[in-house]
């Protein structure tokens, strides 16, 4: 006979912090679980001890999922672990115009330095590729916000580079463009 597993695994995605509402993956409907509790999946069900009390056995998968920013202390310079995971979640690539570096291949960085009075907050940091990131402090580039969310680069030449808003929602269907203004600017030089 196989002998069952005794460790327990939980999975977060992309931080821990808050409850919300959740369901099953084998219940189809919501209204089985209570608001604020947490879906709880046995792999094991024919297994009367499972995840029962601290010595069980059996596996034990826990899935918190928000869009909400981690608590995190925003008057430390390093994030927190749960901070670090959320915004290269939502940032998902460098934020440089046009770079499609992954984000987990990413420094975070500080939109407002945190020596010049920015704070470590979700709203503060960004994902930036190494090579964007020495760009940012050693290249001569200025950032802008815009209203939109949006950030405009422009280099020391005077070219204008402008970056879409992060989101966090996912990605969804794409939209065709309505008009040939729509068109996705050229991509600055270094980038492919």
């Amino acid at each position: 006979t196989r002998r069952p597993r005794t460790n327990t695994t939980t999975a977060t995605a992309p931080h821990d912090t808050r409850p919300t509402n959740t369901t099953t993956p084998h219940d189809p409907h919501p209204s089985n679980t209570r608001a604020g509790t947490t879906a709880t999946h046995d792999p094991h069900p024919n297994n009367s001890n499972a995840g029962t009390s601290a010595g069980g056995t059996g596996a034990r998968i826990e899935l918190r999922i928000t869009d909400r920013p981690p608590p995190s202390d925003p008057d430390r310079y390093t994030p927190s672990a749960a901070l670090d995971r959320y915004v290269r979640w939502r940032d998902r690539t460098c934020q440089f115009p046009g770079c499609n570096r992954p984000a987990e291949f990413t420094d975070l960085d500080h939109r407002m330095a945190f020596a010049a009075g920015g704070r470590t907050t979700a709203a503060n940091s960004w994902c930036l590729c190494r090579h964007h990131h020495r760009l940012k402090h050693e290249g001569g580039w200025e950032i802008a916000a815009n209203p939109d969310g949006s950030w405009t680069w422009t280099s020391p030449t005077g070219r204008s580079y402008h970056n879409n808003p992060t989101t966090i929602d996912p990605p969804g269907p794409a939209q065709p463009a309505t008009s040939p203004d729509a068109a996705e600017p050229s991509s600055p030089p270094g980038c492919a």
